[in-house]
């Protein structure tokens, strides 16, 4: 009876060893184990083995289950069906990451409208979008030229509140230069500004009546003397009626980003030195995009059509000297849409001389060496679009020279 409960004792103690080894005591299992084998060795010999038989098999059921479930943790079972929904959701995801990641599709950001770059909305061809495009660029050699501008700009809008324009006309001279000076005739000319012996002399602002619209607007704004554009100034293009009508056309069809006329109409031609009532000495000639091909992309057009046309066309800029009004000199530039397309020498508005013409909207040399009347003539080396030499010899007419 003794030995029933002891081997009844000693196999719940066995089994709570197995199920919950680490609330075992070791010294208390040890002397438990002696006892066993003090009183019936080889029976304690065997249930030691049955022991760890089982403790062996327990052990392997055990690892076994954590680790299948770990892996079920890690992988857990999915049905078809989520399965399914699971691999259109991701192709979702894939398809709206192409969506805003073709960086093909927007890296030129010369792209879009130059007037809407970097947020300013002015269109192209006014004034207040020229000043801020030649100080935002890097352009060669204009950066005191274009602060004397804007400030100039500045005082024509201050005159032009506080004082009440003049009449003056154009007087037509032979042998010497034509002036204006004020008048009491019915004329088409007003002025506003520094006067000195009835002509203007000292900073003012020359403009142009339209009787039609009932306005002035400017044609010259900066020195006088004698009566004549003289020293520092800004010319303003010549206007064309028929494009004024135009342009109020299609803004009543609501089709313009703005409403004003002026704003289209109004375009600086030249900035810099003049001297007698012409351009003469260093300045920056500007050349827009044709605002009637602009225009004709409207009526029955898309505004991304024509906002496509000013991406590709851009401003033109003549940078340098010039002699009544002819661009000429050694160190001229032309940069076209921002980018630099010639450095060298002109003559007659033409390349003429030693030079370098560049890809357009690229920093790339296309060509380095010498011009004739705006041709490849003499000693000059051309390159491809990687700077690769294609040609290193001399040159004829703008041909190979045999």
């Amino acid at each position: 009876m003794v030995k029933s409960l002891f081997w009844i004792w000693l196999l719940l103690t066995i089994i709570g060893l197995v199920c919950n080894h680490k609330n075992v005591k070791l010294e208390t299992f040890v002397q438990d184990i002696k006892k066993c084998f003090k009183y019936s060795p080889v029976s304690s010999t065997i249930i030691v083995v049955i022991i760890v038989i089982v403790i062996s098999i327990c052990n392997q059921k055990l690892f076994g289950n954590k680790e299948t479930s770990a892996e079920n943790k890690e992988s857990p079972v999915v049905s078809e069906e989520q399965a399914m929904q699971n691999a259109d959701s991701m192709a979702a995801v894939e398809d709206n990451t192409d969506e805003y990641d073709n960086t093909d599709e927007y890296d030129d950001t010369d792209e879009y409208d130059e007037a809407d770059e970097n947020g300013y909305n002015s269109p192209i061809w006014s004034t207040d979008y020229l000043l801020w495009y030649l100080k935002e660029y890097d352009f060669c050699e204009i950066k005191n030229l274009v602060e004397v501008a804007v400030e100039f700009w500045n005082q024509k809008a201050e005159l032009e509140t506080s004082n009440e324009p003049v009449p003056v006309k154009l007087n037509s001279k032979v042998f010497s230069a034509d002036y204006y000076s004020l008048t009491s005739e019915r004329t088409n000319y007003v002025y506003v500004g520094d006067m000195e012996d009835n002509k203007p002399s000292g900073f003012g602002v020359l403009s142009l009546m339209f009787e039609d619209e009932g306005c002035y607007r400017p044609i010259y704004c900066g020195n006088f003397k004698n009566g004549r554009f003289d020293g520092t100034g800004i010319k303003m293009q010549d206007y064309n009626t028929n494009l004024i009508f135009n342009v109020t056309n299609v803004i009543e069809m609501g089709m313009l980003p703005t409403d004003d006329v002026n704003d289209y109409v109004e375009s600086v031609s030249y900035i810099g030195n003049f001297s007698k009532g012409e351009q003469d000495g260093f300045g920056i000639f500007i050349k827009y995009p044709d605002l009637d091909a602009y225009l004709n992309f409207l009526p029955g057009g898309t505004s991304e059509l024509a906002d496509l046309y000013l991406a590709n066309s851009g401003i033109e800029l003549r940078i340098g000297t010039n002699k009544k009004g002819v661009f000429q000199g050694k160190d001229c530039y032309i940069y076209s849409n921002k980018y630099l397309l010639y450095e060298g020498e002109v003559k007659d508005g033409k390349m003429n001389g030693d030079g370098t013409e560049y890809y357009p909207s690229s920093d790339q040399i296309k060509y380095e060496g010498h011009f004739r009347k705006g041709k490849y003539d003499g000693k000059g080396v051309m390159y491809d679009e990687n700077g690769k030499i294609i040609y290193d010899g001399k040159w004829k007419n703008g041909d190979y020279a045999s």
